[in-house]
């Protein structure tokens, strides 16, 4: 999406700023400056426009030196001819607000003001900027003048949002009094306007709540119930609304009276039916099912029975008795109308798993009519996959029901619908399988499957997560980054699955990329932080102010505070090229970083840890939904923080007590939480994968060092024998190497210069003779990785991933080697 400048159409006229313009939106920004050296070359300098995108582009490019450089050289030509230039002067905005510096920007628009006092633009950037800084005085004074120049009613509205935000963001002793005077504001506007829009009144409804004055909210929503239904055309949405508002108070009987309005009028929306439901679970009264169950009998026609009412009657029959008849029966009649349905599995499987053995194999003998009566229809294969889900939700795992489904992928390839069903189930099953039994040849088969299903539903989200969390954890990094390139999810989510990426990345010892993808990551939160903020100022512009606190704390919570985020400095600590340095300083600063207080309790966002139970459509993998808290990640970043806090304490010469007991602290609870062993592969990242680094053997070593309770002198480093049987041996054995190469560097950075040093120095032989080990262990077995029968369907696939596997184990030995080769300099 192209970026505007200072104008909202700018007329880009030379053709050489719309080229680097252009290089620079699409991610070119080195291309964008090779073209201005060029330029430079030909013309001797840069016009003001060009100025402007030459320091965009090292922004861009990630050289902040350089842009800043570029910054002071427009600083000191900013006059009146530099301001006339509106296409320069926008570019130059673009370039403050991508850096965040709301403050400079203020400084620089406050001298266009000298030369255009009442410019609107100008006026309007630096309240935007302000709201940024959550500046809210000078954001209301600048709107004042605004308004009083050029008087739009638009401005008034402004006023009362700034003070809403005031009283949520401002002084919490003056939070009830802004509060007030936004709503008398407001209730002003509204009495001016015969027609006040869906906007307005769903901002006042909002603004209501933040005081927990849900009551009064209902009432405006009661009050201005014509002017929503004639934006909306119906009342499904603003019922719905209004139901949510009395479960926000907590009034239970106000939102089933709601409800009941609701559907007795015809309106079908699944969160009526839901209402009686979550009014049963608090209240544990049957009379709220039998309430619900009588609605819906009173107003259903069987004949044309919606999804909705028949999954509500699913969950009325199922919560208070799942195994019964007629729970059973209600499942009947949702599968009778919706069985073929994609949702289908997903509808029923929870009410599926509550009925006993002999129930549940009626259900599948039920089921297997509707495949056999529809045989020769297309529907047939639905019934079919769907009689295949259930039958493995009930039934162990079985090699022939994934080679069932195999068969069906790849009669239906070209079918998205049923290609995506038919892999998921086969791969479920082929997971399962490899869980009771962890053979190789199980995983290839998952792997097969997943690529085949790759290449013909070129944007599905299953295959590709799934497939990405079997490579990382595989060590198949790099064609972990060709298939992450690939994944089409929100840019949030992305940085998210990303973080999950980077630590294998790490823990196989392939640092160098880390801080590739440590930078991209973070300039992707910088992109979302940015959007957020755009999205919050953008608000204002298109009136859409109903939304504005949900972007605010999206930007506040999600991004600012997001438990991710702050994370990166601690990994920029741990991967970064700066521990062989001489200059200690810059150790300390960076390690300091990662080492700060950070409030772990607040700094999570569950939605956004969730990502892979919500997208992986999880419920063909296992009986119960896959549970993704962070929990792993947050503790992981605890005992990444603890450490480095360790590390610059130490480089200061300071007293290490506080830092190491807190370091002792989260390796006990992690080493009582985790086992501590390399755990097989998961369809989703595993507790034990992130438990074997953080309490590993070494780690411990580190507090006794630091305690001062092991004798230097008898330390001995002993060393499993090696001993390569199949794949996944080796696998776990490189990854040992990456995890202890990981820990080493910080036990070189603390005791290189004690008596540890001879025992460090055993410790970089003894993994270089294990890389040897592996080298030749890859050189002599060489067909360790093919041990499944090849298939026609699947012959290309299969003749590629030994080559793949291989090649990629060499990458990461190599990248192993060359980290030892450089840190072990030290102790020489």
């Amino acid at each position: 999406m192209s970026q505007k400048p200072h104008q909202l159409a700018p007329v880009v006229t030379e053709k050489r700023v719309i080229r680097v313009h252009d290089l620079i939106i699409k991610g070119k920004a080195s291309n964008a400056l090779k073209e201005l050296s060029i330029h430079i070359k030909k013309e001797g300098k840069l016009s003001n426009s060009l100025m402007s995108l030459k320091a965009w582009a090292h922004l861009k490019n990630n050289n902040i030196g350089e842009c800043e450089k570029v910054l002071a050289e427009i600083d000191a030509i900013f006059d009146k001819d530099f301001i006339d230039d509106e296409e320069a002067l926008g570019f130059l905005e673009l370039v403050y607000k991508d850096k965040r510096d709301h403050e400079d920007l203020i400084k620089h628009m406050k001298r266009v003001l000298q030369f255009r006092p009442n410019d609107k633009d100008t006026l309007d950037c630096m309240v935007n900027s302000y709201l940024a800084m959550c500046s809210w005085t000078d954001a209301k004074n600048t709107l004042l003048k605004v308004k009083k120049i050029y008087n739009d009613e638009c401005y008034v509205l402004h006023l009362i949002v700034i003070t809403a935000l005031e009283a949520e963001g401002g002084a919490p002793d003056l939070r009830a009094t802004r509060f007030m005077l936004a709503q008398k504001m407001l209730e002003k506007y509204l009495s001016d306007y015969k027609n006040p829009s869906r906007e307005c009144i769903y901002f006042f409804m909002e603004m209501l709540c933040r005081q927990n004055k849900f009551q009064e909210g209902i009432a405006v929503m009661t009050k201005y119930w014509s002017n929503l239904l004639k934006f909306y055309g119906n009342e499904e949405i603003i019922m719905a609304k209004k139901i949510e508002l009395a479960i926000r108070d907590k009034n239970w009987d106000q939102s089933m009276e709601f409800a009941e309005c609701a559907l007795r009028k015809g309106l079908t929306n699944y969160c009526y039916y839901e209402t009686f439901l979550q009014t049963f679970d608090q209240r544990k009264d049957e009379v709220y099912l039998k309430k619900l169950e009588g609605i819906i009998e009173e107003t259903r026609n069987h004949d044309k029975d919606t999804r909705n009412i028949l999954i509500a009657l699913m969950e009325t029959k199922s919560r208070d008795n799942g195994n019964c008849d007629e729970s059973l029966t209600a499942i009947k009649n949702y599968i009778a109308s919706f069985g073929s349905n994609p949702s289908a599995f997903h509808d029923i499987h929870k009410f599926v798993l509550k009925l006993d053995y002999e129930r549940k194999n009626t259900l599948l003998d039920w089921i297997l009519v509707f495949c056999n009566k529809y045989f020769s229809e297309p529907i047939g294969v639905a019934f079919y996959i769907l009689y295949t889900e259930c039958r493995c939700l009930i039934r162990p795992p079985c090699e022939n029901t994934a080679l069932e489904m195999k068969k069906v992928f790849n009669t239906h390839k070209t079918n998205d619908l049923i290609n995506n069903k038919a892999c998921q189930v086969a791969a479920s099953e082929w997971l399962k399988l490899y869980d009771e039994d962890p053979k190789f040849e199980y995983l290839a088969e998952v792997i097969f499957i997943l690529e085949a299903a790759r290449k013909y539903s070129p944007k599905a989200s299953f295959q590709r997560l799934i497939l990405l969390s079997i490579y990382t954890q595989l060590g198949m990094l790099t064609e972990s980054l060709k298939l992450f390139k690939e994944l089409d999810i929100k840019k949030i989510q992305m940085v998210t699955a990303s973080f999950v990426f980077i630590n294998a990345f790490e823990h196989f010892g392939r640092f160098d990329e880390c801080i590739t993808l440590a930078a991209k990551i973070t300039r992707d939160i910088d992109d979302c932080a940015y959007e957020a903020e755009c999205s919050m100022v953008e608000t204002f512009h298109t009136r859409a102010i109903d939304r504005i606190y949900e972007f605010k704390e999206f930007s506040h919570y999600y991004l600012a505070n997001n438990i991710i985020n702050c994370g990166f400095a601690t990994q920029a600590a741990i991967n970064s090229a700066l521990f062989p340095m001489s200059d200690p300083t810059i150790v300390i600063d960076t390690l300091e970083n990662g080492a700060s207080q950070l409030r772990w309790d607040t700094m999570c966002d569950k939605r956004d840890f969730d990502i892979y139970s919500k997208i992986l459509y999880s419920e063909p993998l296992s009986e119960s939904d896959i549970a993704f808290s962070g929990e792993e990640l947050r503790d992981f970043l605890r005992f990444k923080s603890a450490l480095c806090g360790v590390a610059a304490t130490y480089l200061r010469k300071e007293d290490l007590k506080q830092n190491t007991d807190i370091l002792k602290a989260v390796v006990e609870k992690c080493r009582n939480k985790y086992p501590n062993k390399v755990a097989q592969i998961h369809a989703v990242p595993h507790k034990v994968e992130c438990g074997v680094y953080v309490h590993h053997q070494l780690v411990q070593m580190v507090i006794d060092m630091l305690e001062g309770k092991i004798d230097y002198e008898s330390i001995e480093f002993k060393v499993s024998p090696f001993a390569t049987v199949d794949v996944m041996i080796l696998r776990n054995t490189i990854r040992e190497v990456g995890i202890t190469t990981f820990y080493l560097q910080y036990m070189t950075l603390l005791f290189s210069e004690t008596k540890l040093r001879p025992f460090l120095r055993s410790i970089f032989q003894t993994l270089n003779t294990r890389i040897g080990e592996i080298r030749a262990s890859l050189n002599t077995n060489q067909t360790m990785f093919s041990t499944f029968k090849q298939e026609a369907d699947f012959v290309d696939l299969q003749k590629r991933f030994p080559i793949q596997i291989k090649k990629e184990f060499i990458e990461t030995i190599d990248e192993i080697e060359h980290t030892l080769c450089l840190k072990s300099k030290n102790i020489k």
